[in-house]
Parts: structure tokens; sequence; C-alpha cells
């Protein structure tokens, strides 16, 4: 049963990471530090700066990945426009 969990989770989040590589907007960065027993999800503005939303409200790497993904796309003024565009 711990197989089938850790398989449900690595699976997560390879598929967060292949999100963050189509959905970021051009020039934002996440970058995954992890270290034995601890971790953290970090994201970079287009100009270097990481940004400090402390994206750790999830149980789970993913989680925090798709927090990341989704802040940087409110955040992007080139993003946000285009969802602002009606599709026909």
């Amino acid at each position: 049963m711990a197989e089938n969990k850790d398989a449900h989770y690595l699976v997560a989040l390879g598929r967060a990471i292949e999100h963050a590589a189509a959905a970021l907007p051009e020039g934002w960065q996440i970058t995954i530090e992890v270290e034995r027993g601890s971790g953290s999800v970090l994201l970079y503005t287009p100009e270097g700066d990481e940004v400090d939303e402390g994206f750790g409200g999830g149980d789970h790497f993913y989680e925090e990945v798709e927090e990341a993904i989704a802040y940087a796309c409110a955040m992007d003024t080139r993003t946000a426009a285009l969802e602002e565009v009606p599709q026909s």
C-alpha cells in the first residue's frame, strides 16, 4: 500500500513540474530545494527577485509547485492580459 502512495506522489510531482514548464509565464522560474527531511519551492520573477510568499500551504511539494504557478500567472501582466481577451 505504501508503494502505491509513493507512486501517486511521484506522478503528481512529475505532473506539477511538467505543468510549470508549460504554464509559467516568460522569465519566471521555480526552483525546488531539497535536503534530508526538508525542502522548499522557490519562485523567481523575470527580474531574478525571489517571491516571498512562502509556498508551503500544501502537504506535498506538488501542491507548492502548483501554488507557485498560480501566483506567477496571476502576477504576470502579460498572462493576465491574455486571459482577459475574449475567445472567438
